[in-house]
């Protein structure tokens, strides 16, 4: 994992960006992230919903039988998750612009549904 530089500009050394784990938080105050049981709470069910929708939005023009469908939703599902592109851009270095290339060669990838004989 490469280290970014989070300190000041005339720092000679990176500092390791923090993690999800080095975030404090006061007494009482809910974790960031979900927890074991699965209780995510009405914020992410809602950011999951609108994931759903976009990605529902985005794969309906392809059309194709039900595994084809089943395979372009996940493959755009994945194209617009906030974690592909963070692994894209910030882990791998692509710029915003080569991501969406690639996520929009993997999605046209998907194999297109046969005429009708």
């Amino acid at each position: 994992m490469h280290a970014r530089r989070t300190g000041s500009p005339g720092s000679s050394s990176p500092t390791p960006a923090p993690g999800p784990r080095s975030v404090t938080r006061p007494p009482g105050c809910a974790p960031a992230w979900p927890t074991c049981t699965g209780s995510t709470g009405p914020y992410q069910q809602r950011l999951r919903d609108q994931d759903t929708h976009l990605r529902d939005l985005l794969a309906a023009p392809f059309g194709g039988d039900g595994d084809q469908q089943r395979h372009r939703r996940a493959v755009i599902g994945h194209a617009t998750s906030f974690w592909t592109w963070r692994s894209l851009c910030l882990d791998q270095g692509l710029t915003d612009t080569e991501a969406v290339g690639a996520m929009t060669s993997m999605v046209l990838a998907v194999p297109q549904a046969e005429p009708a004989q």
